[in-house]
């Protein structure tokens, strides 16, 4: 029954290290909330850095902003 769900949710960030943008591409989650926990806890998302809040959106809306955002360069 425990039924695999879709990662709806990511992390959008215009400026960074090249190793935060590695990591956080990666990060998708299937709740707003579990991102948002993602964004508050620096030794659970390994960049050392609070995101807040307002980075957390929709894959679908991030990919609005930037098609290109989830491509590996």
């Amino acid at each position: 029954m425990a039924k695999e769900q879709e990662m709806k949710w990511g992390i959008y960030i215009e400026y960074g290290t090249e190793k935060e943008f590695e990591v956080i591409r990666k990060a998708k989650f299937p709740s707003k909330k579990r991102a948002i926990y993602w964004c508050q806890n620096p030794s659970q998302n390994k960049t050392g850095y609070h995101y807040p809040e307002k980075c957390v959106m929709r894959i679908e809306d991030i990919l609005k902003r930037n098609p290109d955002y989830y491509k590996e360069e």
